[in-house]
This record gives structure tokens, C-alpha cells and sequence, in this order.
């Protein structure tokens, strides 16, 4: 339906306004304020149009990298991305999804999953790759909007062979917050955490739609973080239907 051609091919550029801090040094980068699609700052809104007038309906983003010279190359593709429409139109992945936090002494909430109340009695399960790529401490919380509020979910958690306990346990049971990085660093390195959630029977029966959502259903992240940057791929499963023996 439409493609961005060579718009974006061979990009060397670092952000040199000293907004964002002193960028790390690129051999032959340039600086990204003479780009009109990449941000010259905070608040710019150098936005490229892929696209327009299309009908209803869904459609696939595939970003491709196709020269052999990236293999070797230390760097990160990072962007974002908008639809815009007289609807209500939704950005969101189609089994798994990067999501790119960026946060200075504080916390970053950003959306996970839309879960409906016809889902009640089974269980969600979040995989998620690599987690506490960060300094200082960070914890995550999943939170749910059953009951019409925000609240941290208790959950279970378990670590592929690649965790190293340095930060957390690399699996525990009943918690509300995993410890992704400390001073120790981060337990969770190129690591597959997956995380289950027990759905109760009754959620959804006093409501989804905490104040300020549109939509019911909406589940977060909360990623409490001292300082740095996190890029960590999350994958949102619905697990079996409830199971539940009657005596005659």
C-alpha cells in the first residue's frame, strides 16, 4: 500500500542540541536537526507521512533492514508512530511488541493489553525479553484496571537459564513488582521473563474503565526507574478457559 523507498537508508545522525544530553560519539554522524523527519529537540514534530486516504480496515508496518553493512553496526532503530483517523484507530503488535522507555528519575506508565471481563477465571500470561537495561534501581509493575482503578496485579514469575539473580530472584511467587536493576545490575540481561497472572472470576464485574480511559479492558506497565533507557520486548498471552468440577 505504501512504502518509504530510500527516505531512511544510510542515516548517520546524533541529536547535538544538548537537550537530550552530550550524544555518544558516531564517526562521520551528522547532526539530526538538518533532517526533517527526525526530532530537532524536545516537543519537535517531525512526523513522515507513509501514508494517507487509505479505507478502513488493518494493515502491517514491516520495517526492513537489507544492507549487509549493519550486521557490524552498534546502533539502535528507534522511532515512532501514529494513525490518524476519524475513528478510533489502534497502533499495536501483532504477537510481540518493543516498547522503548527513556526516563530520567522517575516512572513511565505506557499501555500492555487490552483484557475483556469475558476472559474472567483464566490466566494472562506477559513474556517479556530483556529487562533493567538501565542505571540506578527499577522496578516493574503490571497494573490492572479491574474494579475501575489502577492497581499493581500479584503475580508469579519465572527466568530462563540466562538470569543471574544479581538484582532479583530469577523466580518468585506472589509478588507485585519485579527488581530489574539494582547496584548489583540487572538480574534480567538478555534474559525471557515470563509472568502469570491469575484472572478471578469476577473480574470485570464492577467494571474496566478507570477514570480517564476511553476503553475498557486496558492493562499497564508502571516502570519505576532511577535513570537511562530500557528497550524490552513484551508478548501478551490468554491462557485456558476455567476449569471447574460440580458435584452432582
Amino acid at each position: 500500500m505504501a512504502d518509504s523507498g530510500t527516505t531512511f537508508d544510510a542515516k548517520n545522525q546524533t541529536d547535538q542540541s544538548g537537550n537530550l544530553g552530550t550524544p555518544q560519539a558516531a564517526p562521520g554522524a551528522t547532526d539530526c536537526a538538518a533532517d526533517p523527519y527526525h526530532g530537532t529537540g524536545i516537543g519537535s514534530q517531525g512526523w513522515y507521512q507513509l501514508s494517507s486516504g487509505l479505507p478502513a480496515g488493518k494493515y502491517r508496518l514491516n520495517v526492513q533492514t537489507s544492507d549487509p553493512s549493519n550486521n557490524t553496526v552498534a546502533a539502535e532503530n528507534l522511532f515512532s508512530m501514529y494513525v490518524k483517523s476519524p475513528g478510533k484507530p489502534r497502533v499495536y503488535g501483532g504477537g510481540r511488541m518493543a516498547a522503548y522507555t527513556n526516563v530520567e528519575n522517575s516512572g513511565q506508565v505506557f499501555y500492555l493489553a487490552q483484557i475483556d471481563k469475558v476472559h474472567a477465571g483464566k490466566t494472562m500470561e506477559i513474556t517479556l525479553f530483556d529487562p533493567g537495561d538501565v542505571s540506578g534501581d527499577a522496578y516493574l509493575k503490571i497494573l490492572s484496571p479491574d474494579g475501575n482503578t489502577y492497581t499493581p496485579a500479584t503475580f508469579d514469575y519465572v527466568s530462563d537459564a540466562q538470569c543471574t539473580g544479581s538484582s532479583d530472584a530469577c523466580s518468585a511467587t506472589g509478588r507485585t513488582q519485579i527488581h530489574t536493576h539494582s547496584s548489583a545490575g540487572s538480574a534480567f540481561n538478555n534474559t525471557v521473563v515470563t509472568i502469570s497472572i491469575p484472572l478471578p472470576s469476577t473480574y470485570g464485574s464492577t467494571g474496566l474503565t478507570p477514570p480517564g480511559e476511553t476503553d475498557p479492558g486496558w492493562w499497564k506497565i508502571q516502570y519505576d526507574v532511577v535513570g537511562g533507557n530500557d528497550t524490552t520486548t513484551w508478548e501478551v498471552n490468554i491462557r485456558g478457559n476455567p476449569v471447574r468440577l460440580v458435584v452432582p
